[in-house]
């Protein structure tokens, strides 16, 4: 019984000294503002509540991780800071503020304010990648890339628009963190142990001085929900996915094979053993640090899963882990703008990957289609029997893609000659003139992609705007409670 009670607690003291570095300020912040409103309900007398107040000012003031850590076993914050308050002020004075409430509706508080704060650092976090961007893409409308399928090079594209690719993933992740935030920043209390209470509390002032948006109005939701949190974990995790493709992708224009990009010596390692090697570090680090989120939120929804609708303890399993699984995606974000600051791309190299690889290959087969008057299903095939017959002939480079082959493939698969000069062929095979032709809009073509820039930068500004405002908004409140009465 003892070896287990021993168990119990230290997964308790894990819990409390992760719920200190993390939320103890806002439990000083929660108990201020419920003062605060008691005052103004008449459950309080102001002079009791300034006394309080002081006195909470003066303990989280002189509170730290190492008095903590020398507490008793198992305590947690709410008592320990309790226990804190009786010794500074005395407990007939501080008894006075547990009025109406419980651990239960203050936890859930406590980590609603915190993962707000989360939400809001994600996200910061993600404008700045965006701003990154904005930066290089604006510098590489026109620089060529090879876009790749299952691994081969398929048709041109551009640096930019595969940056901005990235751009309106982050887009879309700012717009389910939003939704998030707005999920998770409604208030709990009032709740009280799940049933509310026979005090006349004023919850709605107190989620108002803690600067949520609203209440829980379910006194069984208040104290029992999971999907605020699983809400904000399913979106950073979606975010992860994100930049482990972008390590992937990294890795590969990186690898001596590809050879597009090109790393300085703070984005880059060598070896212990081989002298010529030259590790581009980012592509493998982000795709490693995505994989390690997966398994986190597989343990958060099967634990979520498995608590009952009523308020339980447990329902916090999954949360000590979250603070180093947040810094792990924040991290990846600044990895990722870190490399894109110390890497070069090769221009020329990426160019001749792109025009050599054929890319072109499909905007060939389509301008045919357009001169020619045939389907593109028989201009594909003319096309397609010019490049397989020089991989016959193993002569499979775009110099040999002459007129006399053009000529030879049309009647073999049309039944017509197709007659173009070498220099309307080339003009053809030009990845660049592939990309100027398309006209479907949201492409690499470099017009395209300035437009996606133009509207991309346009709605991360109010992004940035609403973050700001979200930020004034927590900073009022905090404000109003710092205040006092």
């Amino acid at each position: 019984m003892d070896e287990l009670l021993n168990y119990f607690m230290q997964a308790n003291r894990e819990e409390g000294l992760a719920d200190f570095e993390q939320r103890a300020w806002y439990q000083t912040w929660l108990n201020r503002a419920f003062g605060m409103m008691l005052v103004e309900q008449n459950l309080l007398s102001k002079e009791d509540y300034q006394k309080i107040d002081r006195g909470l000012v003066s303990v989280q003031a002189r509170e730290t991780m190492e008095r903590f850590k020398n507490a008793a076993p198992g305590m947690d914050i709410y008592f320990y800071y309790e226990n804190a308050l009786y010794e500074e002020i005395g407990m007939d004075t501080a008894c006075k503020l547990h009025v109406g409430r419980s651990r239960n509706d203050i936890y859930f508080t406590l980590w609603r304010m915190s993962l707000r704060e989360a939400a809001l650092h994600l996200m910061e976090e993600a404008v700045e990648t965006q701003k990154a961007i904005e930066k290089h893409a604006s510098e590489n409308l026109d620089t060529i890339i090879p876009f790749y399928t299952y691994g081969q090079p398929a048709q041109p594209g551009t640096w930019a628009h595969y940056l901005m690719t990235i751009h309106a993933y982050l887009e879309s992740d700012l717009e389910r963190l939003r939704h998030a935030y707005a999920t998770i920043n409604k208030c709990p209390m009032g709740a009280a142990a799940g049933i509310g209470t026979a005090f006349h509390l004023n919850k709605y002032r107190v989620a108002e001085l803690l600067g949520f948006d609203g209440t829980l109005e379910n006194t069984t939701v208040a104290n029992a929900a999971a999907d605020y949190f699983l809400e904000l974990i399913s979106d950073m995790a979606i975010l992860n996915t994100t930049l482990g493709r972008v390590g992937s992708d990294l890795a590969f224009f990186s690898s001596a094979e590809c050879n597009i990009l090109d790393g300085d010596a703070a984005v880059c390692s060598g070896s212990s053993i081989m002298p010529q090697k030259k590790n581009y570090d980012p592509g493998s680090t982000l795709r490693s640090r995505a994989s390690h989120f997966y398994s986190y939120l597989s343990d958060a929804m099967t634990s979520a899963g498995s608590v009952t609708m009523f308020p339980d303890h447990t329902i916090f399993d999954y949360y000590p882990a979250f603070s180093k699984n947040l810094e792990n995606v924040v991290g990846s974000m600044k990895i990722l703008r870190m490399a894109l600051d110390h890497t070069k791309i090769r221009k020329d190299v990426a160019y001749l990957r792109a025009r050599d690889g054929f890319t072109a290959a499909t905007h060939m087969a389509e301008q045919l289609t357009m001169e020619v008057g045939e389907p593109f299903v028989k201009t594909h095939h003319i096309v397609g029997n010019m490049i397989h017959t020089l991989m016959d002939e193993d002569r499979l480079r775009v110099e040999n893609m002459t007129p006399e082959l053009m000529k030879q493939s049309s009647v073999k698969m049309l039944g017509i000659e197709v007659d173009r000069t070498q220099e309307q062929i080339n003009n053809m095979l030009d990845p660049l003139a592939s990309l100027n032709a398309a006209v479907t809009g949201g492409t690499p073509k470099p017009a395209d992609t300035q437009k996606l820039l133009d509207d991309g930068r346009a709605v991360r500004i109010q992004n940035e705007a609403w973050l700001k405002a979200a930020r004034k908004h927590l900073a009022d409140a905090y404000e109003t409670v710092d205040k006092g009465l």
